[in-house]
């Protein structure tokens, strides 16, 4: 019994997560779609900057999945990339997108994720954000995700990488750009969501059964 008990408590303190951060890779190839996943990469026809002057300006996408899913990481492309020794800081954040009276509005879901970004990304890198934890999303909703530069300094000062825009491509989705989480739906990112799908009721219930059956057996 005391075996079960250690063998039990090693494996809770292996699920436990600490911190909130998002992960940072790079890679010069675009990232696989399928499942439920939301994209948008075509070729740019253009391109955005993001940068903290006055904290004015905010870059990013919204999406609408088409069932129930959970966003696991996102992928944008940059264009070019500024001289930088960083690391700098960006914030990721995630909310959902609503228009009272037709005014668009963002409002944060989860706790804003900060990564750090070196200088070492060039023009056509394809830069993914993997999520501290997993967010459940709800299919037919709108979300947007947006990244906020911490500790830029000016707006053409070091650190500042410019991301591909499309015109408006992702039909369920538009471009955010500017301090107050405006739309701008000529100006979709080239842009991936990763999303899982959740499993079924079913599904999740023969896993249970599965595993208590397996601990049973261990038993006798």
């Amino acid at each position: 019994m005391k075996k079960h008990i250690k063998l039990i408590a090693a494996a809770t303190a292996a699920l436990v997560i600490t911190g909130n951060a998002a992960s940072v890779s790079i890679s010069t190839a675009a990232p696989t779609v399928d499942g439920l996943d939301e994209a948008n990469l075509v070729a740019s026809t253009g391109s955005f900057k993001w940068f903290n002057e006055g904290n004015n300006h905010d870059l990013g996408q919204t999406f609408t999945p088409d069932a129930d899913a959970t966003l696991t990481s996102f992928t944008i492309l940059l264009t070019a990339k500024n001289d930088d020794d960083g690391p700098d800081t960006v914030d990721f954040r995630l909310g959902t997108i609503t228009r009272p009276l037709g005014i668009f509005t963002f409002t944060d879901i989860i706790t804003p994720e900060t990564s750090p970004q070196n200088g070492d990304w060039a023009a056509g890198d394809y830069v993914t954000y993997t999520m501290d934890t997993p967010e459940a999303l709800t299919g037919g909703v709108e979300y947007g995700v947006i990244l906020k530069g911490v500790n830029f300094g000016s707006w053409n000062g070091p650190g500042i990488p410019y991301t591909a825009t499309t015109g408006n491509v992702l039909t369920d989705g538009v471009g955010i750009y500017g301090g107050n989480d405006d739309e701008r739906p000529n100006n979709d990112l080239v842009f991936h969501a990763n999303l899982d799908a959740v499993p079924e009721p079913a599904t999740t219930a023969l896993l249970g059964l599965g595993g208590l059956a397996l601990i049973l057996r261990r038993r006798k």
